[in-house]
């Protein structure tokens, strides 16, 4: 998988998990906010579960918080 693709996996699977959580993406892209957005995909950049991470989202999850092996999961989750 070349570098792009890779980086396009990532956030996918960022934006996915926002959603599934209910953390809210327009907030976390705003300016106020942008650098704990850019934190968040250098975490997500640098997970070691990215497979892990597509199959839980592959369950049905609703409003749940997002799961301990994600690096994200203290900021998804407001802790």
């Amino acid at each position: 998988m070349s570098d792009i693709d890779q980086l396009n996996q990532r956030l996918n699977l960022m934006n996915q998990m926002m959603r599934t959580t209910g953390a809210d993406q327009s907030e976390a892209a705003s300016v106020s906010k942008l650098g704990t957005y850019n934190t968040m995909v250098s975490h997500c950049i640098d997970c070691h579960s990215p497979d892990k991470c597509a199959q839980w989202l592959k369950q049905e999850h609703e409003n749940s918080k997002a799961p301990g092996f994600c690096p994200n999961a203290h900021l998804m989750n407001g802790e």
